[in-house]
């Protein structure tokens, strides 16, 4: 996987990181794009990943059936 950072902001104790990413199988193909948010934590002089969330820009499908009781309505 391949990160792209973007913008990096600092607060005391805390880094939020955002950016974009491409991620590629063994062949190097890409199978998957988008971008991330990352928040690190300082503790003991050392950034540490406290959370992290990647959002994917690819059309994706969704490979079950959705259940009749989530479906909308029709009026």
């Amino acid at each position: 996987m391949e990160l792209q950072f973007i913008d990096l902001e600092q607060s005391g104790d805390k880094l939020i990181a955002r950016g974009k990413y491409v991620m590629n199988n063994k062949q190097d193909e890409i199978i998957d794009i988008g971008k991330f948010m990352a928040i690190y934590k300082k503790e003991k002089n050392a950034w540490r990943l406290q959370t992290d969330m990647f959002n994917t820009i690819m059309e994706t499908r969704s490979p079950i059936e959705v259940p009749d009781y989530l479906t909308l309505p029709k009026n």
